[in-house]
């Protein structure tokens, strides 16, 4: 189980640094295909998740169909708000799935940012 990263606080309480509860939807491509069947029932599905991920659902109808070979992790959407996620698990598609993840925020912007750091896209501190 991953540790959650603190807070970082001025001396008067006033939140410098954060973390936030976000998700990355995955599909089994394997899972979802041998559900649904045909390409035509995976456009369907497609055309449901795409006004919620804000991704046409031609391109997720691609991501969700794969190639040749089915895979068995692919992300459709990194770091959407636990909102958004709920709307996903609603839909009931077989094969999708949802991945916890959190996001740094910086409430102060850059205030004390040379102590305060910053951590890249991974998740993993680069300064302060």
């Amino acid at each position: 189980i991953p540790g959650e990263r603190g807070r970082i606080l001025d001396r008067n309480g006033v939140a410098l640094a954060t973390s936030v509860e976000r998700w990355n939807v995955v599909v089994n491509q394997a899972q979802l295909v041998e559900a649904l069947g045909t390409p035509e029932e995976v456009a369907a599905e497609a055309a449901r998740l795409g006004p919620v991920l804000g991704v046409p659902a031609a391109e997720l109808g691609a991501d969700l169909w794969g190639g040749e070979e089915k895979r068995q992790f692919v992300y459709l959407a990194k770091g959407v708000v636990p909102e958004v996620y709920d709307q996903v698990r609603e839909l009931r598609i077989p094969g999708i799935t949802g991945e916890r993840a959190t996001d740094r925020t910086y409430p102060a912007g850059n205030t004390a940012g040379n102590l305060v750091g910053f951590v890249g896209a991974e998740g993993f501190g680069q300064a302060g």
